[in-house]
């Protein structure tokens, strides 16, 4: 994959699917983690588990060797609490590609945006940094 092909998809969408915020989702995730509360309180990084049930493999949508790709960073912002029997609609796009030089040769970012709404409201945008990194697959 050639930086300048990744950075012509700058702003693609690579998938849109729906993600309800069910009572025993948000229980499994909560027990998971060891999380207080009930069932109705949806902890801040619940959208990582939207993130595990879409269908496209941003790293894989993008032409990434998956032998070489490491998930460096994760963020997120809120807008609205997400809520319990919420159905979100979420758009995940490629913001951002760059790359650098490392210890094992030339690396390679790609920064992808996932978008949550429920109904026209945004609730919630994620970023995470993807890197595929230089040299022979290990």
């Amino acid at each position: 994959m050639e930086l300048e092909e990744l950075q012509s998809r700058e702003g693609e969408v690579l998938d849109r699917f729906r993600f309800e915020v069910s009572p025993s989702r948000v229980a499994a995730f909560s027990a998971a983690l060891r999380a207080p509360g009930d069932s109705t309180d949806v902890p801040p990084t619940f959208l990582q588990a939207a993130a595990l049930n879409r269908s496209v493999v941003p790293h894989l949508a993008l032409g990434f060797d998956a032998a070489r790709v490491r998930h460096a960073d994760q963020s997120f912002r809120f807008f609205e609490p997400i809520r319990v029997g919420s159905v979100l609609d979420v758009s995940v796009r490629l913001e951002k590609a760059f790359e650098r030089e490392g210890g094992s040769g030339r690396l390679l970012f790609a920064i992808v945006e996932s978008d949550y709404r429920d109904g026209e409201a945004l609730v919630a945008r994620s970023a995470a940094t993807l890197v595929q990194l230089g040299g022979e697959a290990r």
